[in-house]
């Protein structure tokens, strides 16, 4: 399984090194055509019957025929390695899955419902995600700290992920484990440098 983040300014050249980089590979800057060869070479070699790609809303920001191209490279790696896509993001990835009516064949289009701490699914996540960080001290997972991922993000699961991640990092330079109040300082210290 391989999972990354489309980034803003995307173009088919820009996929493929955000490909290798996830996969912790080279990523020469040279023509797509042999950057996709590398991707090829790389995905072959692990095995990857997964591709997860968070904010697949992004492609609906570029020109038609920029977009043509990243779809029809995302085919192209699927059918090539027969590999499966799974994409995340906004309604606007709903849209752009419905307007190629091969990647539609491709994708199951779900929609998530906004979660509540008191959901026993989410606080399974929150848990599962917690026991892979490398903190020293056990995490309660209690109402105040699922009040507080929910409060911070807006009941959106990968705003709620990235915010677990960023807190433990800031917990493994103090508490060597995850709290509301530190969840909590680190969202607003967040929101405070996205101002500046």
């Amino acid at each position: 399984m391989l999972w990354f983040e489309l980034n803003d300014g995307l173009t088919e050249k820009r996929l493929y090194i955000d490909i290798l980089t996830a996969l912790n590979s080279p990523a020469p800057d040279t023509a797509a055509p042999r950057l996709q060869a590398m991707v090829m070479r790389h995905l072959s070699a692990r095995g990857t019957r997964l591709m997860i790609l968070d904010e697949l809303q992004r492609v609906t920001e570029l020109r038609p025929r920029e977009q043509r191209a990243i779809l029809n490279a995302l085919k192209y790696l699927s059918n090539q390695l027969s590999m499966s896509l799974a994409g995340f993001g906004s309604g606007e990835a709903k849209a752009l899955i419905k307007s190629d009516p091969h990647l539609e064949e491709r994708f199951d289009i779900i929609a998530l419902p906004l979660w509540s701490g008191k959901r026993s699914w989410i606080v399974d996540a929150v848990r599962s995600r917690i026991e892979y960080m490398p903190l020293r001290k056990p995490t309660t997972i209690d109402a105040d700290l699922m009040s507080t991922l929910q409060e911070h993000s807006n009941g959106l699961v990968g705003r709620m992920f990235r915010l677990l991640e960023r807190s433990a990092l800031m917990a493994l330079e103090h508490e060597e484990c995850l709290s509301a109040g530190l969840v909590e300082a680190v969202a607003l210290r967040g929101m405070r440098d996205e101002d500046e």
